[in-house]
This record gives C-alpha cells, sequence and structure tokens, in this order.
C-alpha cells in the first residue's frame, strides 16, 4: 500500500522512474507494490523477473500498449542514450510505465524520478512502514517523501536474477511498439528518416534502428 497519490501524479507525468538502494532493500518490492495500483485498473505487467500479476484482461499482444514494466536490475544493460530512448520515448503515446529498480542506476536520461529509501521502519522496529525519498530532476529539482504500508503482504514473489532474465524480450515489445506507432501515423516506421522528417514514430525507429539489432 503507498499511501497518498504524489508518487502516481509524478509517475504519469514523467513516465518513468528508477528505484535504488542497498541490496535486499526492498526495491524490486516497491515496483511491484506500485504495479498494483496499475493492474487493477487493467494494466498488463511486464517484467524480466518472475511475478504473480496474472494478465487477466485475457488481451495477448507483444506490444507495450497500457502497461507496466518493471526492469529489474536494468542499471546493469541499459547504459547508453540510444537504449534508454527505445525504451521510454514512445511511452507517452503507448500509455506505459517503465519502471527501473536495481542497486545501478540505468542511463542519466531514464533518471527524471529517482526513488531511495528513507528509512526502514520494518527492518529495524517491526513496525509495517517503509519511508521512502523522491527525487525529480526537472529544471528545478525538488524532493518528495512517501510511505509504503504493510511491505510483507505486496502481492507478488520475485527474485533478482543475475542473468538479463529476458530484459531482450522487453526491448523487443519497445520496437514492436514503435513500428505500430509508426504505422498509426500513416507511415512505415523509419520511412521519412532520410527525407529529414523528425515527426516522433519516425525518430523512434531511427533510434531503435541504431540500439538494437
Amino acid at each position: 500500500m503507498i499511501l497518498g497519490s504524489r508518487l502516481y501524479d509524478e509517475l504519469d507525468d514523467e513516465r518513468s522512474i528508477c528505484i535504488t538502494g542497498s541490496l535486499s532493500g526492498g526495491k524490486t518490492r516497491l515496483a511491484f507494490d506500485i504495479a498494483l495500483f496499475y493492474w487493477r485498473r487493467g494494466y498488463r505487467v511486464f517484467s524480466n523477473v518472475p511475478h504473480n500479476f496474472k494478465n487477466w484482461t485475457g488481451v495477448e499482444t507483444y506490444d507495450l500498449f497500457k502497461s507496466y514494466v518493471v526492469i529489474d536490475e536494468g542499471g546493469e544493460y541499459v547504459r547508453q542514450a540510444k537504449v534508454a530512448s527505445s525504451i521510454t520515448r514512445s511511452a507517452g503515446k503507448a500509455n506505459y510505465y517503465a519502471i527501473f529498480a536495481g542497486k545501478r542506476l540505468p542511463h542519466k536520461n531514464l533518471q527524471d524520478i529517482v526513488i531511495r529509501p528513507r528509512f526502514d521502519f520494518y527492518k529495524n522496529f517491526g513496525i509495517p512502514l517503509i519511508l521512502w525519498r523522491a527525487q525529480v530532476n526537472a529544471d528545478e529539482k525538488y524532493k518528495f517523501v512517501f510511505f509504503q504500508a504493510f511491505p510483507q503482504l505486496v502481492h507478488g514473489t520475485f527474485s533478482t536474477r543475475t542473468s538479463s532474465g529476458g530484459i531482450e524480450d522487453i526491448f523487443a515489445r519497445a520496437q514492436y511498439t514503435v513500428d505500430l506507432l509508426a504505422k498509426m501515423e500513416g507511415q512505415e516506421a523509419g520511412q521519412q528518416v532520410e527525407a529529414g522528417y523528425t515527426g516522433l514514430a519516425d525518430d523512434l525507429a531511427e533510434t531503435l534502428g541504431q540500439g538494437i539489432s
């Protein structure tokens, strides 16, 4: 349970957040706790770690439209700007969220919102409450805090893997989403890049063509 709506408001604006901190500090658990809010509203939940958020919508597609994506230890793999762009630059139009949970932060272009643990009442005193601090790296940086209540009751079971754990699947879904956006704009992905057109779909296609084979 996340107390307050400020976090969701910020996430709706930026479409991506980074959760970092010490090992076994509850980063991935927080990512899935936030996911519950969107899952209950019909969003599909994808991740490179196992979880229990079943796709109850019954819609099986290979894109990221209306989805919530948890990329565990994504900072180990998303280090270049072109890869970072392939994941997030279509998020607004495709209505999806990208959540990076791990000790190492991904590329700086993805660090619009960085969340760190402030104090773990559950670990230190057995009180089911964790205080988190979020920094928003906008033109004027600012911070806010929020509480996570009853962290031990988070819906889902998950564990960090030492390998990419299927992160390639997330990249593939991002690329497919870009192709679909291009068709929605009445163009083939990358068709007008050579002509100098800098529309969203072509811009995305160019980035993906450079970053993912």
